[in-house]
């Protein structure tokens, strides 16, 4: 029989998706996993009760969090992912010929082993030679290296649980230790529909490791509200100036959302949102 899975937003506001089937659901050392088959979506990822992934919708996510700083930046050759243990972001920075090598720090291995099993179409190129996993903190992993990678991309869950130390001022200067010269960090930051208190502390907690940062935006429907926002900082304010088309035409083709148009204009964000972070 078809039950809901329910996701609650706030307390404000619910999203639920009719499922036809549980196809896994465990508990790890840090937080619940489950996946399941949805009518409207395909497979879905649960963790701790929110939607991190389905499969009908997650490019848009995946392509926005890499292809944005992996064109921007002058010459990527190291990228380093926290978080994003489903696979799919290292699978969006693979397409980079440039990349030499992306490393996946991913503190829950069940996450990893589940997308490898449900969703191989987004954790298949973790086994890339190019690809690195590494189980662990991304907060210990980012304090032992300075000075090592040209992107990082924090790939994290909300800042509630396990991912609670990925949204800190703290974290985001060791984030900035561990960028070379003319490095750039690209986070996901939450809904442009939640509170502007909100959106401005992880706003102003990036603001306080970077000297420069632009915030933009998609639209993710299965994640609450359906319009979510990503963030890139860096201290080198021309790499905003304009992206390598180039670049982004070699990669292009194999792409399902993103667009050479929608990115030379990506950091033209709505006015309500601007006005929400101070943007």
């Amino acid at each position: 029989m078809s039950e809901w899975f329910v996701e609650e937003d706030n307390k404000e506001i619910r999203f639920s998706c009719k499922i036809d089937e549980t196809l896994f659901e465990g508990k790890s050392d840090y937080q619940d996993v489950k996946v399941v088959n949805t009518l409207a979506y395909g497979k879905m990822l649960i963790l701790d009760g929110c939607v991190m992934l389905t499969e009908t919708d997650e490019f848009v996510y995946h392509e926005l969090i890499s292809h944005v700083p992996l064109c921007y930046h002058k010459n990527p050759k190291n990228v380093l992912v926290i978080g994003g243990g489903d696979g799919g972001t290292v699978r969006e920075v693979l397409k980079h010929k440039e990349v030499e090598k992306v490393i996946l720090c991913e503190i829950d291995k069940m996450v990893v082993d589940v997308s490898k099993k449900f969703f191989p179409e987004v954790a298949g190129e973790l086994d890339n030679k190019r690809a690195e996993v590494f189980i662990g903190d991304g907060i210990d992993y980012i304090a032992k290296h300075e000075n090592a990678f040209d992107i990082i991309l924090v790939d994290s869950t909300d800042p509630v649980g396990p991912g609670e130390g990925l949204f800190t001022k703290d974290f985001y200067k060791s984030v900035s230790r561990a960028l070379k010269p003319g490095g750039i960090v690209a986070l996901q930051s939450e809904s442009p529909w939640f509170k502007k208190a909100f959106l401005e502390r992880i706003q102003n907690n990036v603001g306080g490791a970077f000297q420069h940062k632009k915030a933009y935006i998609g639209p993710v429907t299965s994640y609450p509200r359906g319009l979510w926002s990503w963030t890139m900082a860096s201290h080198d304010a021309t790499l905003f100036d304009a992206p390598n088309l180039q670049r982004f035409r070699a990669v292009s083709k194999g792409l399902k959302y993103l667009t050479e148009g929608m990115l030379t204009t990506v950091f033209d964000i709505p006015p309500f949102f601007k006005e929400k972070i101070k943007s």
